[in-house]
């Protein structure tokens, strides 16, 4: 083959190849980050912080990240006290089933 037929033979192939590496960098980026920010306690905190008013739900402190597990002191819905420690895991089943099982109350 001469010069020219092998540059335009393997132009698309190594566009192909550009672009399959560039899609698995950037889907493993996304994911590193989503395990990062799901193990943070820290988004924990700001997602209740942020959805707890909306459902009347108060509580002095809560601890642990989606992945190891939640502990939540003091619960409160409506100002009426429901448990003085709630701890759970979260089930990916059962949240398909739209479920949530408590550990420890």
């Amino acid at each position: 083959m001469s010069n020219l037929k092998k540059i335009l033979f393997l132009t698309p192939i190594l566009f192909v190849r550009k672009i399959v590496l560039i899609s698995v960098i950037f889907f493993v980026s996304i994911g590193i980050l989503l395990y990062v920010l799901g193990n943070s306690s820290l988004v924990t905190k700001k997602v209740a912080e942020f959805f707890a008013p909306d459902y009347n739900l108060t509580y002095t402190q809560i601890d642990g990240n989606i992945l190891t597990g939640i502990k939540i002191d003091n619960l409160s819905y409506k100002k009426h006290s429901l448990s003085k420690e709630i701890t759970f895991r979260w089930n990916l089943v059962d949240l398909l089933h739209k479920e949530l099982h408590i550990d420890k109350m």
